[in-house]
């Protein structure tokens, strides 16, 4: 008898005939992941808490105070240079301002869809 995971999964899968599944994720990894997960937005929300206390808060119809584009950039520069994965939390956050609060763009918007792009695998 298939478990409920296995019965969304064969579902899901069959409704994707184009996808290919590369494996079985047992249900511990995806704990696994998601406690990941959940330990990372912690310290995205922590950060952003002392962010009130450095810079002050956004507001709709204000000038940002910071170009979050340029200092995703910079923090993703940072990594590389020194693998310090605290700047991978300040690039996400810039990357959530950027969306609250776009600067970059002068039409930002958002259109779900697959335009074909994917990351690639190493």
């Amino acid at each position: 008898m298939k478990s409920v995971i296995e019965h969304i999964r064969s579902h899901l899968l069959n409704q994707f005939n184009d996808i290919i599944p590369i494996g079985k994720i047992s249900l511990s990894e995806v704990e696994a992941n998601r406690k990941k997960f959940d330990y990372f937005v912690e310290l995205m929300n922590n950060r952003m808490c002392q962010g009130y206390f450095r810079y002050g808060r956004n507001e709709e119809n204000e000038p940002a105070k910071i170009r979050y584009f340029e200092h995703i950039l910079h923090c993703l520069d940072k990594y590389l240079q020194s693998g310090n994965q605290e700047f991978l939390v300040d690039a996400a956050n810039s990357c959530r301002l950027e969306f609250m609060y776009p600067t970059a763009h002068k039409n930002p918007h958002f259109i779900s869809g697959d335009d074909g792009e994917h990351a690639e695998e190493l």
